[in-house]
């Protein structure tokens, strides 16, 4: 998934298919508030995306996110960079 920090927040704003973000039940249009309890908020915003990618594979990530009418709890279990055959 591809990350936007708008207005001091985290959106989502692209889910590919079959992605780590995808199975994790990310939406494009989520608003990532917390990343394993820490709230996203302000400058905390801005390394967010950066955090997911440092993830290393296996590793997992506790997401609170706000969609339309609901807030969930996800988590994120990275995998390996896919490798160009």
């Amino acid at each position: 998934g591809l990350l936007s920090p708008v207005l001091e927040q985290v959106t989502v704003s692209r889910v590919t298919p079959g992605s780590p973000a995808a199975r994790a039940g990310l939406h494009v249009g989520d608003r990532i508030v917390s990343l394993d309890g820490q709230t996203i908020r302000g400058t905390a915003a801005r390394p967010v995306a950066a955090r997911l990618q440092d993830l290393h594979a296996g590793q997992h990530v506790r997401l609170a996110i706000e969609r339309p009418g609901a807030r969930l709890d996800l988590e994120l279990v990275a995998e390996a960079p896919k490798t160009a055959p």
